[in-house]
């Protein structure tokens, strides 16, 4: 019984450990994206001011 229980946690524990890790790299990584467009974005309307 106590081993079911200490399973059960240890699988909740890590599928919120999954979730909450996934939901973190996910912002980074469309903050980094958002940021690396805006860079392009902002170079492209600069080169074409420029002419």
């Amino acid at each position: 019984m106590i081993l079911t229980i200490a399973l059960l946690c240890s699988i909740i524990g890590g599928v919120v450990g999954y979730v909450i890790a996934r939901y973190v790299v996910g912002k980074w990584i469309s903050s980094l994206i958002l940021e690396k467009l805006q860079d392009a974005i902002n170079d492209f309307e600069y080169t074409n001011r420029k002419d």
